[in-house]
């Protein structure tokens, strides 16, 4: 576990950006915060989910942060089928 997950650390100004960009329109959805814990992912992820429109499936390219693979997130996705999460392996930071 880093530094950046434990409860009360202070990131002395850092933000935390949250995006998605949708590669047929080249439409973005953002979202900045100041923590980095499951509950702003949660947000975004309602974010996107009311910014898309609803027949589309969604694709999301991951990488492997914890804050993903959380129980209610993962409650929260099995209720949304058309989210599609898909993770970059743990070794393959020079992806970044």
């Amino acid at each position: 576990m880093g530094l950046g997950y434990v409860e009360g650390y202070i990131r002395h100004g850092c933000t935390t950006l949250f995006g998605a960009l949708d590669v047929a329109s080249g439409k973005a959805v953002g979202r900045c915060s100041k923590r980095h814990r499951h509950r702003e992912f949660l947000a975004f992820l309602r974010l996107i989910d009311r910014e898309t429109p609803p027949g589309l499936d969604l694709h999301l390219v991951l990488d492997n942060c914890a804050i993903h693979n959380r129980l209610k997130v993962h409650a929260w996705l099995t209720k949304r089928p058309r989210f599609h999460l898909h993770s970059a392996p743990t070794s393959a930071s020079w992806l970044n």
